[in-house]
C-alpha cells in the first residue's frame, strides 16, 4: 500500500505502542503494517498472500480476525497502557482472493480499566468484508 503513514512516535502513548507493534513477532509474519495511529483511530493493511487463503482461495478467517484484533491492539495501546483482548465479536460479511487487505480501528469507549473498540475490514476497492467489536482489558498502567 502506497501512502504516507500518518503516526507521530513523539507522542509517549503512540511510540508505546508502535515499539509493541514492532516487536510482535505474529504482525509481522502476517506482515500486518500500521499506516495511521493516534488515540482514536488506528489504520493497518496486509497483501494477502497464498498461504494466508483457506481451501477455497479466499482469505482466511484467521487472518482477518488477526488483522482486527492486531489493530485493535495498536489503538487500544495509544494510550501508552497494555491491554489484553477480552471478548470479540466478527461478521463476516464478504471475501476476497487477491490484494490489500485494509482494517480501520475507532474508539468507541476509552474507559479506566477496559476499552471497546469497532474495527471495520475493508477490500482495496472499500468493499466491506468483515465488522468486529472487540472489548480489551488493561492490564499494566502505562509506563512512567
Amino acid at each position: 500500500m502506497d501512502q504516507q503513514k500518518k503516526i507521530d512516535i513523539t507522542k509517549p502513548g503512540i511510540a508505546f505502542s508502535m515499539k509493541l507493534v514492532e516487536n510482535n513477532p505474529f504482525m509481522q509474519w502476517n506482515r500486518i503494517e500500521v499506516d495511521e495511529l493516534d488515540e482514536d483511530h488506528c489504520l493497518c493493511h496486509v497483501e494477502l498472500r497464498h498461504e494466508q487463503t483457506n481451501p477455497n482461495g479466499l482469505a482466511h478467517g484467521g487472518l482477518l480476525f488477526t488483522l482486527a484484533d492486531a489493530t485493535a491492539m495498536a489503538l487500544a495501546r495509544a494510550d501508552g497502557r497494555n491491554y489484553s483482548t477480552l471478548d470479540a465479536n466478527i461478521h463476516y460479511m464478504r471475501n476476497v482472493k487477491e490484494g490489500v487487505i485494509i482494517a480501520e480501528a475507532s474508539m468507541i469507549r476509552r474507559g479506566r480499566t477496559s476499552v471497546l473498540i469497532e474495527v471495520s475490514i475493508r477490500s482495496g476497492e472499500g468493499k466491506e468484508l468483515t465488522r468486529v467489536t472487540v472489548t480489551m482489558f488493561c492490564i499494566a498502567p502505562a509506563a512512567k
